[in-house]
């Protein structure tokens, strides 16, 4: 599957909720996060399953699941903005509806 955006963002933790720098790579049926150099993925996020994707504010957006609410920040304001985008589009050429 060919990758669309590969690069870090933070993912606040499910239990540990402080901010974990992940490498991600989002492709046209999953975004995927990785820790440190590791080949397999630590989780993946289906795109059929993502409801909704917030703006950012403070570099921070939200993907919405049906079973969890994922928080990410990017490095700065225009990188998380381009992750979202990227996310966005991803579903929309998926044919997936978003919440808006």
């Amino acid at each position: 599957m060919a990758t669309l955006k590969e690069g870090v963002m933070y993912k606040r933790g499910k239990i540990n909720t402080d901010w974990k720098l992940r490498t991600f790579v989002l492709t046209a049926k999953q975004l995927a996060y990785f820790k440190g150099g590791s080949r397999s993925p630590s989780g993946t996020i289906e795109l059929q399953h993502i409801h909704q994707v917030s703006n950012v504010q403070d570099n921070e957006f939200m993907v919405v699941t049906s079973v969890r609410t994922f928080a990410l920040r990017g490095e700065s304001l225009t990188e998380a903005q381009t992750w979202r985008n990227a996310i966005v589009n991803a579903c929309n050429k998926a044919g997936i509806t978003l919440l808006t």
